[in-house]
C-alpha cells in the first residue's frame, strides 16, 4: 500500500447511505483492518484490494428522494465548467406528495451530522454532497483527474482509486448501484458493494439458497429461524482514534457542484433541508382553501406531547436503548405496544433502524446482556450508570423475558419486509401488489423479472379502487367505484370525489376519532403509533370504508413518517390492503372498536382532536365516549360549539357500533371497562356477534374475544403495518 507521506494521496471514497453509523459498520472495518495491516499483508480478501492511503467518506443527500433546492446558491451561480439545470423538487409518482417530509428531514441531518461528528472524534471526518449519487461521483472523479485542476497545490493531488458502499434492497437504489458502478469502471476505478449489515440475521445464514425459497407466509419464515435469540452474529467493533486512513487535505477535496452550497453548520443544514418542505404546501395538490392551508401549524399550536421527541443519529440511538433497558421499558414492552400516547410505549427504535444509525443485532446483543445480567456495553461515554441502577431495573438478568423477545420478534419482521421487497422487486410499488397477475409471463416463453405469491390460496384478488385522477383510473384493470362505499350500515351522506376524501383522510377531519387524531399526530410530529397505522391504513384502502389506492396512503406516509423505511412501508400498506403476502383475504378494522378497546378513556383522540377536548361525556364510561370516537353521534350539549363542522355533519362513513355491558366470554374487557360490538374486522371470516343494524362482525386479535381471528399467535396479535412503529 502506498505511503501516506507521497505527493499524490490515493483516495477511496465510502459512500454512505442507510449505514449512519461507526459502530458494526462493515466497510468501516474492512477499511481499519487493511489500513492496519498495510505493511504485514495480513488482510486476505476475494477482491482486489485498490492501493489507497486516505478515506474519504461521503454522505450525498440524493435529489430524487429529497427536495435539495434549499442547498441552491441565493445567486445560482455555475461554475466555469458549464451549468447545471437545477433538480425538480422529489415528489412521489402517484400523490405528487414530497418524497421526504420535514420531520424525516430534520432526523437525517441530525443524524448525517452525529456521524460526521463521530468521524471527526476518530480522526476522521464526512463530506457532505446534493445530488444525484452517480452524478456526484461523476464530478468528483472529473475534478480529481483534470490536469489543470485547482485541488492540485503545493499540498499535493488526490487520486480517487474507488469507491466502497453497502448494498440495498429497493430497486430504486438498486438503480444508483449500477449507476455508480458503470462511472467507475468507465474510470477505471474499484467498485466494491459490501451486504447490509443492519439486519437482525445476515443474509449468508438464511436456510434459503435462492429469494425464490423464501416463504410467503411470516411465521413459516420465522420458525425457520428460530430460536430467533440464537441467530444474530456478533457486532464488529467501533474503529478506534487513528485505526483509520487519515482524510484527504480539505483544498483538495471537489466541491459541491453548483448551483448548490453546503452549510456548514447542522443548523443551517436543517434550515436549507427544511426550507422547501412543509405539510401545508404538499396540500396545495388538493386546492385547500386558505383557511385550511395552515392545518399543521394550526395543530402545533395545540402544544401536544409528542410520542417521539428524539433527535437522530447513532448517539442518539444508542442512548434509547440505554434508557428502554434501565427503565424496564423493554422487558414491559409485550404488555404496553399497543399503546397510543407517550414516549416508552413502543421502543421508538424504528427511526435509527431505518437509517443504519443502529443495527438490528447490536439492538439485540445489548439486550443480550441485559438478560444475562450483564450491564451493556456502549459508546456512551458521558453517562456514568450507577450499576445498583441497572441491577434493579426489571427483568436485569432474568433471560428473555416476553418484552424483549417480542422486540426481536419485531425486528426480524424487518428483515421479513426487506427480503420480500428483494423477492418481489418492483412489484412492492404495484397496485396490485406481490399477489398480482401483471408481472407473470403474458406471452409464450417469456419470463418475469420479479417474483410473485404462487400459493393457489393466493390468487390476485379482485380489488375496488378510487383513483386520483382519470389517467390512474384509465390504466388500472381494477373495478371503479364512482362514489364513496355505500353500504346499509355505512353509506356516506354525500359523494365526494377522490381528491376531496383524501385531503378529508390526511388532514384529519373524517370524522371518525381515531383516524383524524393519528393522521393529525402523523402530520405534526411524522410519528404515529403501530396500533394506529394498522387502523389507517384499513381505513384508507378498505372497500368497506373508504376504498382508496392504498399507494396514496403509503405515499403519504412516506412523506411524513420520520421512520420510513421502504421496505416496511409499502409492505405493510399492502397487507392491510390485501394485495401483499398473506393468506387471509377481507381483513377490515372496524377503528371505533379499536378506539373502544385502546383508547378506552378517550385520551388520545381528545388530545390530537382539539374540538371534541371539551365534549361533555358525562358517566356513561366507554358509552359516553362514542361521540368523542364518531363525532356525528353528538346530541344536544354535547355538540354544542361544533355546528356546521363539516366532519361532525358529514363525517366521510357512519360506523354502527354499540357498546355490550359486559364482555362476552373468553373476551378482553376494553380499557373503559365494556367491550364493543359491531361493525367488523374481519368481514372474511364472517364470524362474531352482530350489533344493531350491523354488517358482519369478528375478526381481529388472536384471544381478544370470539369472533375475532388470530393472525399471528398470542404474542403479537393482529400484524399490520407493523416494523416501523415498534
Amino acid at each position: 500500500m502506498a505511503s501516506p507521506n507521497s505527493g499524490v494521496s490515493k483516495v477511496l471514497i465510502y459512500l454512505l447511505r442507510r449505514d449512519l453509523r461507526v459502530t458494526d459498520n462493515p466497510v468501516l472495518d474492512e477499511v481499519a483492518r487493511l489500513y492496519e495491516g498495510r505493511d504485514s499483508g495480513e488482510h486476505i480478501s476475494s477482491q482486489p484490494v485498490p492501493d489507497f492511503t486516505h478515506l474519504l467518506p461521503l454522505y450525498v443527500f440524493p435529489a430524487q428522494q429529497v427536495d435539495v433546492s434549499g442547498f441552491l446558491h441565493k445567486d445560482a451561480r455555475t461554475r466555469e465548467t458549464g451549468s447545471r439545470k437545477p433538480y425538480a423538487p422529489a415528489r412521489s409518482q402517484v400523490g405528487n406528495f414530497p418524497r421526504t417530509g420535514p420531520h424525516r428531514a430534520k432526523f437525517t441531518a441530525e443524524s448525517v451530522w452525529d456521524l460526521k461528528q463521530s468521524f471527526q472524534k476518530l480522526g476522521s471526518d464526512l463530506v457532505i454532497r446534493a445530488g444525484r449519487l452517480a452524478e456526484v461521483l461523476d464530478d468528483m472523479i472529473e475534478q480529481f483527474e483534470r490536469d489543470d485542476s485547482v485541488l492540485s497545490t503545493e499540498d499535493g493531488r488526490l487520486e480517487l482509486v474507488g469507491v466502497w458502499m453497502t448494498s440495498d434492497a429497493l430497486p430504486e437504489e438498486k438503480e444508483d448501484e449500477a449507476q455508480i458502478k458503470a462511472v467507475l469502471e468507465n474510470g477505471g476505478k474499484q467498485f466494491r458493494l459490501f451486504g447490509d449489515e443492519k439486519y437482525f440475521v445476515d443474509d449468508a445464514d438464511l436456510p434459503y439458497s435462492s429469494m425464490n425459497e423464501l416463504p410467503d407466509v411470516y411465521t413459516t419464515f420465522r420458525k425457520s429461524l428460530e430460536p430467533l435469540r440464537s441467530k444474530p452474529r456478533p457486532v464488529r467493533a467501533a474503529p478506534q482514534k487513528g485505526s483509520l486512513p487519515p482524510f484527504p487535505t480539505s483544498t483538495l477535496i471537489p466541491p459541491q457542484f453548483a448551483p448548490y452550497e453546503i452549510p456548514t453548520t447542522l443548523e443551517t443544514l436543517t434550515e436549507r433541508l427544511l426550507r422547501p418542505l412543509d405539510l401545508d404546501s404538499a396540500l396545495n395538490f388538493f386546492n385547500a382553501a386558505p383557511s385550511e392551508a395552515h392545518w399543521v401549524s394550526t395543530y402545533t399550536a395545540k402544544q401536544v406531547t409528542n410520542a417521539h421527541p428524539l433527535s437522530g443519529g447513532e448517539t442518539r440511538g444508542q442512548h434509547r436503548v440505554q434508557h428502554l433497558l434501565r427503565t424496564g421499558a423493554m422487558t414491559l414492552y409485550h404488555e404496553t405496544r399497543n399503546g397510543l400516547v407517550g414516549e416508552d410505549f413502543s421502543t421508538k427504535l424504528s427511526g435509527y433502524l431505518a437509517i443504519g444509525a443502529l443495527t438490528a443485532r447490536w439492538v439485540h446483543w445489548q439486550m443480550h446482556a441485559f438478560e444475562e445480567g450483564k450491564i451493556p456495553a456502549s459508546s456512551d461515554k458521558e453517562a456514568d450508570d450507577d450499576e445498583d441502577e441497572w441491577k434493579a431495573a426489571p427483568g436485569f438478568g432474568g433471560g428473555e423475558s416476553e418484552g424483549t423477545a417480542g422486540v426481536r420478534f419485531e425486528l426480524l419482521w424487518r428483515d421479513y419486509m426487506r427480503l420480500c421487497a428483494q423477492k418481489f422487486g418492483a412489484r412492492l410499488f404495484l397496485l396490485d401488489g406481490f399477489r398480482g397477475a401483471s408481472a407473470r409471463p403474458t406471452t409464450a416463453g417469456s419470463e418475469s423479472t420479479t417474483s410473485t405469491i404462487t400459493s393457489p390460496t393466493k390468487s390476485a384478488p379482485t380489488k375496488t379502487w378510487r383513483f386520483l385522477t382519470e389517467q390512474q383510473e384509465a390504466e388500472s384493470t381494477s373495478p371503479k367505484p364512482t362514489t364513496l362505499p355505500a353500504s346499509a350500515n355505512n353509506a356516506p351522506s354525500f359523494a365526494l370525489s377522490t381528491q376531496q376524501v383524501l385531503h378529508r383522510f390526511v388532514t384529519g377531519t373524517t370524522g371518525i376519532g381515531l383516524i383524524d387524531a393519528s393522521m393529525r399526530e402523523l402530520a405534526v410530529t411524522g410519528y404515529t403509533s403501530n396500533r394506529a397505522r394498522q387502523n389507517c391504513a384499513s381505513f384508507l384502502s378498505s372497500p368497506s370504508h373508504l376504498g382508496v389506492d392504498w399507494r396514496l396512503g403509503a405515499e403519504w406516509y412516506e412523506c411524513c413518517l420520520v421512520d420510513y423505511d421502504g421496505a416496511s412501508n409499502w409492505g405493510n400498506w399492502q397487507y392491510v390492503a390485501g394485495v401483499g403476502n398473506d393468506p387471509r383475504e377481507g381483513r377490515v378494522f372496524n377503528p371505533v372498536k379499536q378506539a373502544v378497546e385502546y383508547d378506552g378513556r378517550g385520551e388520545y383522540v381528545r388530545a390530537w382532536v382539539a374540538e371534541l377536548r371539551e365534549v361533555r361525556v358525562g358517566e356513561g364510561g366507554v358509552e359516553g365516549l362514542m361521540g368523542v370516537f364518531q363525532g356525528w353521534r353528538l346530541e344536544g350539549e354535547e355538540r354544542e360549539g361544533l355546528e356546521g363542522v363539516e366532519w361532525v355533519e358529514r363525517p366521510l362513513v357512519r360506523i354502527p357500533f354499540e357498546v355490550a355491558r359486559r364482555p362476552r366470554e373468553g373476551g378482553r374487557r376494553a380499557r373503559g371497562g365494556a367491550v364493543g360490538r359491531g361493525g367488523g374486522e374481519n368481514r372474511a371470516r364472517g364470524r362474531g356477534g352482530r350489533g344493531r343494524g350491523q354488517s358482519r362482525g369478528g375478526g381481529g386479535e388472536k384471544g381478544r374475544g370470539r369472533g375475532q381471528g388470530g393472525s399471528r399467535g398470542s404474542r403479537s396479535g393482529s400484524r399490520g403495518v407493523r416494523g416501523q412503529a415498534e
